[in-house]
């Protein structure tokens, strides 16, 4: 399915080529015959479930958010990037016990995985030209009503350096045949220096909106982390992610403009200035960070265990 899909978006390129050259009336067909193609599921529970109950490898990708030149928000002296490091070791040492699962974490505290960088810096223009396709397309889709834009939180607009690296990964995910992409991060609310006492707390995680090809059986596993990490820690109680389980349409590491073919969970582990994350000593948050990564592993091994 997934080469499918990847062949598929080559020949979605060249009908939007021709878009411009016919009439309304044809157009409007071909955005649906698009619309067909664009939208199949590149990703169904049942296939993981089914290949990891045969004895398959299921290929993870782990993705600890931001990285040293973007370290993304900040309490005190502790930087979110530093965090998402430091948990990103520990899910992929928890991950690694399941002996059929193959891991692969996108960087540590020494820089990004060699292999990964080297592809993206190969194939930049490539990067360049999938990012530009798919925006394309997903534009042009919504123009003609066969997509509705939904959005329930607004996201502050990334580098574009690190937006490059996020459809570059998203495209490394693709060609690598990854079955499902973690990222990690820690949250932040703008104002929130301003407070007495901070309004916001609790974790939340991010997922593909319903439209996008990568989505159900990311809500399926989305669901699953959920239901092990609320067992130990708050859900949060921003109004905005009052849900917990919050559909996205514009997080490129869940496949903004559809660019992800994975499965996708984007896990805000909780507000960075919260006691056992922020104030507490580097020992105690070490501790917190084990036990969120281990939760996690657990979450994703129901789900394909389920």
């Amino acid at each position: 399915m997934k080469k499918y899909v990847l062949i598929s978006g080559g020949l979605i390129g060249a009908v939007f080529i021709l878009l411009a050259l016919i009439p309304p009336s044809i157009t409007r067909f071909a955005s649906h015959q698009v619309a067909s193609i664009f939208f199949i599921d590149s990703v169904k529970t049942e296939d993981l479930q089914g290949r990891y109950e045969q004895g398959k490898k299921i290929k993870i990708l782990v993705v600890p958010g931001h990285d040293q030149s973007s370290y993304g928000t900040l309490h005190e002296d502790v930087r979110e990037v530093d965090l998402n490091l430091e948990l990103g070791e520990y899910l992929f040492k928890e991950l690694e016990k399941n002996d059929q699962f193959e891991v692969t974490l996108a960087q540590t505290d020494k820089g990004y995985d060699k292999d990964i960088l080297d592809y993206m810096t190969r194939n930049s223009s490539l990067i360049s030209a999938f990012q530009a396709t798919k925006k394309s397309i997903m534009n042009r889709l919504i123009a003609e009503g066969l997509v509705k834009p939904k959005s329930v939180v607004d996201h502050i607009s990334a580098s574009n350096d690190v937006v490059s690296k996020l459809y570059g990964l998203n495209y490394w995910a693709n060609t690598n045949n990854i079955d499902l992409v973690l990222h990690l991060h820690f949250n932040d609310y703008p104002g929130c220096r301003n407070d007495v006492e901070p309004k916001y707390k609790g974790f939340s995680i991010y997922l593909p909106e319903e439209q996008y090809s990568n989505s159900k059986a990311s809500w399926d596993i989305g669901k699953q982390i959920k239901k092990k990490l609320s067992a130990e820690y708050k859900e949060s109680n921003h109004p905005l992610e009052k849900e917990t389980l919050i559909p996205d349409q514009e997080l490129i590491a869940i496949g903004a403009f559809n660019t992800l073919d994975a499965a996708s969970v984007l896990i805000e582990y909780g507000y960075i200035y919260e006691s056992h994350l922020g104030a507490n000593s580097k020992s105690g948050r070490s501790r917190t960070l084990k036990d969120l990564a281990w939760l996690t592993a657990e979450g994703v091994e129901e789900f394909f265990e389920d």
